[in-house]
């Protein structure tokens, strides 16, 4: 841990799924000193009816607890903190942060997908990444899935997509065992929802996909020989990550966690994280594919020291 006279900021990014806690030095945000993400399950069984249920609020409370802890280890002088999809379309949403307030020293923001877009590209622009280059950057959540066309200087087109990992398994649940109509399911609804994509990415020509945390995470550690947390960014082969998807989704439940890098959390939600990128790269041609540790939370750490 750094001195106690080292000033340090915080960044807290409320998702669907999982909470993102990143602490960084005000002198020198990246890399950040610490980061830790917890499965809250935030919008589970809830999403189709637009309410956060009491158990999640409960698990959501417990993990703002272990935060708040590490929090107090830090000489933390500002706290940036956010909620996306499950609690912006929740019908309780003003009931969840009251509640969720009071476990952290910082006002919960409730952020729109665009505004949650945009952070994405900063904290993937922070990672030394993009370039003069454009590229697509997707972040694959729970409820939603944000997709950013952009170079390291510009945004041209963004959009926050109502369609994610847990929302897709809770109108198509899978098989303990995914059958290839479970598949083509998720597949079907990807591709519905997010129709407009094969002509944006016609018109823009990016030539790098960039996915962000998540299951790109879970794929990362999975391929890397050594993993290597101090480079915030990995290239993926093409060819092998198409295998790997293939691969996770011949697996059972069981079978999908013994598989190296995927954690107990992502045990369910990597197969539609997979079918989505399978359908990206089905139909446009990426040049290179990487994987982004930077995301939303980095993105807040960014403006914080602006």
């Amino acid at each position: 841990m750094a001195p106690s006279w080292v000033e340090h900021i915080a960044a807290l990014d409320l998702g669907t799924n999982t909470f993102n806690l990143t602490i960084s030095r005000v002198d020198k945000p990246f890399p950040p000193v610490y980061s830790v993400e917890k499965g809250v399950f935030l919008g589970k069984g809830g999403l189709k009816n637009k309410t956060i249920l009491p158990d999640a609020l409960i698990r959501a409370k417990n993990v703002l607890k272990e935060y708040s802890d590490i929090l107090k280890k830090y000489s933390v002088i500002q706290i940036s903190a956010v909620a996306t999809e499950a609690i912006r379309n929740a019908k309780n949403a003003s009931e969840i942060l009251e509640k969720l307030d009071s476990e952290v020293p910082s006002l919960i923001q409730k952020i729109s997908g665009t505004r949650e877009a945009e952070l994405i590209w900063k904290g993937v622009a922070s990672a030394g990444l993009l370039t003069g280059k454009t590229a697509m950057i997707i972040d694959i959540g729970g409820a939603s899935t944000e997709v950013i066309i952009a170079n390291n200087d510009q945004i041209k087109w963004l959009k926050s997509y109502k369609v994610g990992v847990s929302r897709a398994l809770e109108l198509f649940p899978i098989n303990d065992l995914p059958s290839e109509e479970d598949l083509n399911n998720l597949s079907d609804y990807f591709k519905s929802n997010m129709i407009d994509l094969n002509n944006i990415l016609v018109k823009h020509q990016p030539e790098l996909l960039i996915g962000t945390a998540g299951s790109f995470d879970s794929w990362r550690k999975n391929m890397e020989i050594k993993n290597n947390d101090s480079i915030p960014h990995y290239k993926f082969d093409r060819d092998k990550i198409i295998e790997l998807i293939r691969n996770i989704n011949k697996r059972n439940l069981q079978d999908r966690v013994a598989i190296k890098g995927i954690p107990e959390m992502r045990k369910e939600t990597i197969v539609p994280a997979g079918v989505l990128i399978q359908n990206l790269l089905d139909i446009y041609d990426f040049k290179n594919v990487y994987q982004c540790s930077y995301s939303l939370a980095e993105g807040l750490i960014r403006e914080m020291t602006k």
